[in-house]
């Protein structure tokens, strides 16, 4: 192998580096402007027209922001003339025009919904989001598409987001049809004269079962066992057999990535286990490619753009003896490496959704991290069910009485959406908008609004943004107060109101 040095890139030439530094610095919007960050959004129809005092309290003040962005979980088709496939969530397509009628302009398109009826939907989801006027970041006709960041024009600067979804592989999903998670689809690269696939842009990632040192003693056991298995099989049918099991490994490195220590960190079929002090805990290996194009893409973001936004849409989980992985408090430390990075990167904020619960806010050098903010809309209950979610329940969808409402007002109960069986504290139904104003390049102040999603409302109404009761709006407002202490974030309480200061 040649000892040369690697050629010096283009990017570390000094003029470029002092260019970039200067411009890293601060946002390059000067003017007082007002920024509104949201979670996902999951939406079946249009809101935006709501006179309903509590809903306008949460609207009024994202249309009357320079600019507003969240994540657009759910897809949206044309149900009766276009055939729209049924599964995962979707609304209908005049939802597109909805998010900018609240004056949201930009939104990332990576979830674990967005092809949940297939590439050709999730293009036409695009197309109408395109030709509402919103712009998208996440997926796209391939790869390169998915992961490119995408920009939003105001009158005030040029707003730039990259998007990713996590990808945990070797994870078994806990719901299986395709109407409740119809699976990922990665977008891949184009070569030459093919043109990739259109899907999503992927953040793969290895999840790694924690064990204490005495039960990691098993797992090198059964890797013994597996290496003189290995050694026998290959003896058997191949000349190029050897002592260790070399071969198997390298194939799992190439499709897992690299253990590391053997003695730290070991794989059996698609599960790694790792030595640790956290006894079923988790961690998680990011690919080191996936990880690096996409800090090279928020880069590009913030050169092209006056305000740089990084998000990522996670499931991650710290502990496995947790049913639902998207009801974890606390970032996992993967997470919080992908955070700093972005913002090491460019990344004027970074904000985290998929756990449909709030997490605690960290200033990173000067600037935001939002670990979830949890939903914006959540309208689970309106979603279109199909025949397989019927059938999941072993009911026959042309002889059951069942409504598609009910199948998913059974799939998605009270409990299974939150830690607490006590109906009036359910996390999952409740969050919060965070409005950010800065001016002359600098952050003064995040105001944290309270949100929940219709307790006392018909069914035809859960789901919609809405300003809480006063204690349910202290409640939340606690309990994100609390999570961001660790984080070193203070939140003032003003009334009603969450305060950040700067």
């Amino acid at each position: 192998m040649s000892d040369e040095k690697k050629s010096p890139e283009i990017g570390d030439h000094p003029a470029i580096v002092k260019m970039r530094e200067e411009h890293f610095a601060t946002p390059g919007i000067k003017e007082p402007f007002t920024l509104t960050m949201l979670g996902d959004i999951i939406q079946t129809n249009p809101i935006s027209h709501r006179s309903d005092p509590e809903v306008r309290a949460i609207l009024d003040p994202i249309k009357n922001s320079d600019a507003a962005v969240g994540n657009m979980e759910s897809n949206f088709g044309d149900y009766r003339n276009q055939g729209s496939r049924i599964g995962g969530l979707q609304g209908c397509k005049e939802v597109a025009a909805d998010l900018k009628a609240m004056g949201i302009g930009l939104v990332g398109r990576a979830s674990n919904h967005t092809t949940s009826q297939g590439v050709e939907e999730m293009l036409q989801g695009n197309s109408y989001l395109q030709d509402a006027g919103v712009s998208y970041a996440g997926s796209g006709i391939n790869l390169e598409d998915a992961r490119a960041p995408q920009y939003m024009e105001t009158p005030k600067g040029r707003i730039g987001l990259s998007a990713a979804v996590v990808s945990f592989r070797g994870r078994v999903d806990y719901q299986s049809s395709r109407t409740a998670d119809g699976g990922m689809e990665m977008a891949t690269y184009q070569m030459g004269n093919r043109n990739g696939l259109p899907g999503i842009n992927f953040l793969r990632t290895t999840p790694a079962v924690v064990l204490p040192p005495e039960l990691f003693e098993g797992i090198l056991k059964i890797k013994e066992y597996e290496a003189e298995y290995a050694k026998k099989m290959m003896a058997k049918y191949a000349e190029h057999a050897t002592s260790d099991g070399a071969e198997v490994q390298k194939v799992l490195e190439n499709l897992y990535g690299k253990i590391g220590d053997p003695k730290k960190r070991q794989m059996i079929y698609t599960q790694m286990f790792e030595v640790g002090d956290r006894p079923c805990g988790l961690n998680y290996q990011v690919n080191e490619d996936d990880l690096r194009l996409n800090l090279r893409s928020i880069r590009q973001g913030k050169e092209w753009s006056d305000f740089m936004i990084a998000t990522l849409h996670t499931h991650d989980n710290n502990n496995v003896l947790r049913h639902l992985d998207f009801l974890q408090e606390d970032p996992s430390e993967f997470l919080v490496n992908y955070a700093h990075s972005a913002i090491d990167n460019g990344a004027d904020l970074f904000f985290a959704t998929g756990p449909h619960l709030l997490r605690g806010i960290e200033i990173y050098k000067g600037r935001p991290i939002f670990y979830s903010l949890a939903a914006f809309i959540y309208q689970l209950w309106g979603t279109p069910a199909g025949p397989d979610r019927y059938t999941d329940y072993h009911l026959n969808p042309y002889y059951s009485e069942s409504t598609e409402t009910e199948i998913n007002m059974h799939a998605w109960p009270p409990h299974s959406v939150t830690k607490h069986k006590d109906l009036k504290n359910m996390e999952s139904m409740e969050s919060v908008t965070a409005q950010l104003d800065y001016d002359k390049g600098k952050l003064k102040q995040i105001t944290l609004r309270p949100v929940e999603f219709g307790y006392d409302v018909p069914i035809s109404q859960r789901g919609m943004p809405r300003k809480p009761k006063p204690d349910v709006a202290d409640r939340i407002l606690k309990r994100i107060q609390r999570m961001s202490v660790p984080l070193g974030t203070k939140v003032d309480i003003q009334g009603e109101i969450g305060v950040i200061k700067f």
